[in-house]
This record gives structure tokens, sequence and C-alpha cells, in this order.
């Protein structure tokens, strides 16, 4: 049972080829949808199947091909790995029901669809449980490929086409300066393996710690632009607006919390190997100063938009800087909150973004006043849409809250009064954004012709909301626990 440690993510790239392969026999696009939903099953079981496992051990390794590591790709799978896995294990599951309820009346062939969306998520899973940076890079590329096809399937519009050459363009600088990082740390130290990279650090005392800050500064580049940190955030707005509705669910519930995954992991677990106390307090204050540039920067916009998806696309902005000021923190209880935020935020804003898309695929519009009058008349739809802007929000009793609540208490904890103002102050400007933004959604005038079918993957994606609230503080000791043996592998 051990080799199913290292099968989620090839066993997703692997079923995308299969089924690039059987689609010139098979054109049916129920075996798309059977097959695609199969694999997602299989593999939301493989993570849970690993969160198990692995709080027994210590850590889970897998090895591919028989090269050991440091020579081979290693996974590398600790608890934190796991459960952040798991929580969008769960998320992706929920996106693959609502593309097949999404497309279920769909006349074009939908093989390259699933075969776009299995590689996106098997990107997803890879990056997480990656234990050298190469194959970090490249299955974090896998990814981009993906997202460059899916996010402008079905679409016609030149807004849609724009927005994907924007993100690819300025997505395939980023990836060239991270892969040239990846050159310059080769070269310092010999090794792309994270734990060797530590072991090499601890025995050879010439390396240049300049040299390797250049180099890790540039591998950064790629999973900050993935994340939307400022400066680079200009993409987000209008590819999430414009995308497909289950793959905005997917870039802003999932994808772009996997860059800043990868952050944390550079930062507690590379960055103190060569860097003095001096060195990675420059280094977190840096990202606390991006952070809080994104999230400002969203939380201003809030109040500017008239279109529901440039609305939510603006809110993921707030949280991601939210979690990467959370990830600044330097202690166990803001670096969990911030993993936490990850994981709450990964529920509410698929949510979101799957009753926003099917109430403006019913309107033909995106204009929130136009939409007002169907959030109006299905109170159910419009109540669950609540609970996603709350749970975004950190309104208690839901997730969100405790994890902003945690971030705040960290920077508490190392006496960081001004950090924490601006945590708050955030907090509150993004809630009051939120709370006006659903004043204007239900205030429309009432139809009873214009009744909506709310998809199973949003009863999911609530149901799990309301979980990391009722059992928000048992979640976050869990997390604690993991973060505590990140920070101890240092």
């Amino acid at each position: 049972m051990e080799n199913i440690i290292g099968l989620g993510p090839y066993l997703l790239v692997g079923a995308a080829f299969f089924l690039l392969a059987t689609s010139f026999v098979i054109r049916k696009n129920i075996y798309y949808h059977i097959f695609s939903a199969i694999v997602s099953v299989m593999v939301f079981s493989i993570s849970t199947y690993i969160l198990i496992k692995i709080w027994n051990n210590q850590l889970l390794r897998y090895t591919f091909g028989g090269w050991k590591a440091p020579y081979g790709v290693e996974y590398r799978i600790d608890k934190l790995a796991a459960i952040v896995a798991f929580a969008f294990s769960i998320t992706i599951f929920a996106i693959m029901l609502f593309s097949i309820e999404y497309y279920k009346e769909a006349k074009k062939n939908l093989a390259y669809y699933y075969v776009l969306l299995l590689g996106a998520f098997g990107g997803v899973l890879g990056t997480i449980y990656a234990g050298d940076l190469f194959h970090q890079y490249v299955i974090m590329e896998v990814l981009s490929v993906s997202i460059f096809g899916i996010a402008v399937f079905g679409k016609d519009s030149v807004n849609a086409l724009k927005a994907v050459i924007k993100y690819s363009v300025f997505s395939s600088i980023a990836s060239s300066l991270s892969f040239l990082g990846l050159v310059v740390i080769y070269y310092a130290v010999g090794t792309v393996n994270m734990e060797d990279f530590i072991k090499r650090l601890l025995t050879v005392r010439s390396i240049n710690a300049l040299t390797l800050t250049i180099g890790f500064a540039l591998a950064l580049v790629l999973y900050l632009f993935k994340s939307a940190i400022f400066p680079n955030h200009f993409w987000l707005p209008d590819l999430h607006s414009e995308a497909p509705t289950p793959v905005s669910a997917l870039l802003s519930g999932v994808t772009i919390k996997v860059g800043l995954f990868v952050v944390v992991r550079y930062v507690y677990t590379l960055f103190p190997a060569f860097l003095g106390k001096s060195g990675m307090e420059r280094v977190l204050l840096t990202l606390f100063i991006i952070g809080a540039a994104t999230s400002f920067y969203g939380s201003m916009q809030l109040f500017l938009q008239r279109d529901i998806k440039r609305f939510l696309a603006y809110s993921s902005l707030v949280n991601v800087g939210m979690i990467l000021m959370g990830i600044s923190s330097n202690n166990v209880v803001g670096i969990s909150a911030a993993i936490f935020l990850m994981i709450s935020h990964s529920f509410g804003k698929s949510l979101l973004f799957i009753l926003a898309g099917i109430v403006s695929d019913k309107a033909k519009s995106r204009d929130i006043e136009k939409l007002s009058a169907i959030f109006k008349s299905n109170r159910l739809l419009s109540a669950i849409y609540l609970v996603g802007l709350l749970q975004i929000g950190g309104v208690p009793p839901l997730g969100g809250f405790f994890s902003k609540f945690f971030i705040a208490m960290g920077f508490v904890r190392e006496g960081q009064l001004f950090r924490l103002l601006l945590v708050l102050l955030v907090a509150i400007v993004s809630l009051v954004g939120y709370l006006w933004h659903y004043q204007r959604v239900s205030s429309g005038q009432h139809h009873e012709t214009e009744k909506i079918s709310i998809p199973i993957a949003s009863y999911i994606l609530t149901s799990f909301s309301a979980i990391t609230g009722i059992l928000g503080l048992r979640l976050f000791e869990l997390i604690q626990l993991a973060v505590s043996e990140l920070l101890q592998f240092r």
C-alpha cells in the first residue's frame, strides 16, 4: 500500500492522457463525465488514506522509478501537506461534480475540458507533495498549462481571450525567472532536493548566502505570481471573471493557494538554513508588506464593482494578502491560521463562484443590479450565498472567523501591534464590503418564475464551510501540530 502515497497526482495526469487517447474512439460526453468523476473519487480516497496514515507517522516518502533521493523525484508528505491536500481534494471533488452538472446538456465535445481539468488537479496535488524544488516547479507548470486551456474553454469573447493571453505571457516570464532561480540554487548547493539542501548547508560552510538569496528570490517569483500577490495581481480579476464558472471556482478556490503553500515551504523549511535572524526578519517584513498591499487594494476595489464575478475575484486578493500576512508572523499560531484561512477560503470562495455563475447564466448578465431579482426570488440560494460571504468575511461561527482571529493573535504574540492594526483594518473594511455586496444582490424585486436548481456541489461546500466553524478550534489544533512539525524540520 506504500505505492499509493505517490499515486494521486500521477493518477490524475495519467488519467488525463488516457482520456485524451480514448476520446478519439469514444466520443460521448457521458463517458467523459463518468470517467472523470470516478478518477476524482479515487484521488479523494487516496488523499483521505494519506491523511489517516500520516497521523501515525512522522513522514511519508515515495520515490519514482527506484531512484532514491536526492537523485530521483521524491514525494515528501508531512502532516501539513496531507491536511492541505485533503482539503483541496474536497474542493476539487465538488468542482468536478459541478462540472458534470454544468455541462450536462453541452453539445460540444468535452474531452479536452476534462483532460485539462484532470491535469490541473494533478498539478495542484503534485506541487503540494513535491519533495524537491525542480519537480515542484515542473508539476506547477503542468497546472499552469492546464489553466491556459480550460480558462477559455467554450468562450467566444474577446475579453476571455485577452485575459488568458495576459496570464499566459506573464506566467511564462515568471516561469523563466523561477527556472533561472533554480539553476542558481543548484549551482550554489549542488542539489534541489529540500532535505538534501539542508544537509549540505550544515556540512558546507563556503556557500554564498547572497547567491542563494538571489536564487530563491527568483524561484519565488512564479509562486507569488500564481497567487496574485502585489505587484503580480493584475491578471486575476480578468481571468477569474472571464473563465467558465467551474474554472473560476478552481482558480480562486484552489490554485491561487497552491503558490502560497510553496511560500510556506520555502520560508520556513529552506530559508532558515542560510539566512540569519536579520535576514529572516527582512524576508518576513517584505512578505507582510506585499501581503498588506494586496489586501488593501482588493478591499478598496470591492466597493467599485458592478460585475459579480469581478467582485469575487477582488475579494480573493483580500484573502490571499491576508494569508501572506499570516505566513509572515513567524510563529505557530499565525502560520497555522494562514493555513486554516487557505482551507476555509477554498470552501467559501468556490461556493460563491458556483452560485454567482449559475445566476449569471440565468440572467445572461454579470451586473449585480440585474441579478438581484433572481437572488430575491430564490431564498435558499440567497441564504447559501450569504454563508459563503460570511465564510470569506470571517464572521463567527464559521472557519473564516477562527482563521482571521488567530492571524491577529499571531501578531499579538509577537508584540507587533502596528501589523495587528493593519490586519484588523483589512478584515473590517472587507467585511463591510461583503455585507454591502449582499445587500445589493438581495434587494431586487421578487419574481416567482425565476427559480434555479442549486447544484449538489454547493451543498457539499456549504457543509464543509459549516464544519470549519463547528470544529474550528479542533481543526486549528491539528493544523498547529502540523505546523509545529514543519518548524522543527528546520
